[in-house]
């Protein structure tokens, strides 16, 4: 599922980044209205999230625009007005909702999120942006297994907000790597920035295994949320016309 954020403010951007892509959503950011229009063009956009303060007469005609099209997205609006005048027009075109600001993670998030699974089919399979890491960054990983007090070392080939693909010097034999079996601490640096993650082993061939994650600290999976939004942002800085 695509999401599609239109603020000029990073501070809402900041709050979806690690709960969208913690379940599976992959977020898209642009500035202006000019810069969603790129990308709706060339991607296919689920959610709508729009803060209409800064342009509200713009905003209108653009999510109205957004109605007429075979694939419309759900539409969700962002603003401190709350009067009927204001809110109205856009119930009109067929909005799903509207958010209050100032937008809070305790109490905006839940009803966000809310949204986002009424409209979800319930067997739908997450999907999740995967990322190389790059040159710069610090591929090296470390972790213990269970049943041993060993120290291994693997190469990280790819990272998501769901799971690791790892490879190993050399294949560690089942059942001590195998399908199925808890690491309940995997040291990695990206950007800087260490944390210790946890999953379950959900693929192995040879040297190579992959982890789903699971029971990870808060802040680690959103330093993780946050380098996988920086290294895929589809943001497009373009200025509105006045």
């Amino acid at each position: 599922m695509n999401f599609l954020l239109v603020d000029t403010k990073t501070s809402l951007r900041e709050i979806l980044i690690r709960k969208l892509f913690a379940n599976g959503i992959n977020l898209y950011y642009a500035d202006s209205l000019e810069a969603a229009h790129k990308i709706i063009s060339s991607t296919k956009i689920n959610i709508l999230l729009i803060d209409i303060d800064v342009y509200p007469t713009k905003a209108f005609a653009f999510l109205k625009m957004l109605g007429l099209l075979p694939s419309k997205p759900v539409r969700i609006v962002a603003s401190s007005l709350t009067d009927k005048r204001t809110i109205l027009p856009f119930v009109s075109i067929g909005i799903a909702g509207w958010m209050v600001k100032p937008f809070t993670e305790e109490k905006s998030l839940p009803k966000l999120m809310e949204t986002i699974r009424s409209i979800t089919p319930a067997d739908e399979q997450r999907t999740y942006f995967r990322v190389t890491p790059g040159k710069n960054d610090d591929r090296k990983v470390f972790f213990r297994l269970p049943s041993s007090a060993k120290l291994y070392s693997a190469t990280l080939l790819n990272v998501s907000a769901g799971g690791l693909a790892l490879n190993t010097a050399e294949e560690i034999p089942a059942p001590e790597l195998d399908l199925g079996v808890f690491i309940p601490k995997i040291q990695i640096k990206l950007a800087s920035q260490d944390m210790d993650l946890s999953g379950d082993v959900v693929y192995k061939s040879g040297t190579v295994f992959a982890l789903r994650l699971r029971d990870c600290h808060e802040r680690d999976m959103y330093i993780l949320s946050k380098y996988i939004f920086d290294h895929i942002s589809q943001t497009v800085h373009s200025p509105d016309p006045a």
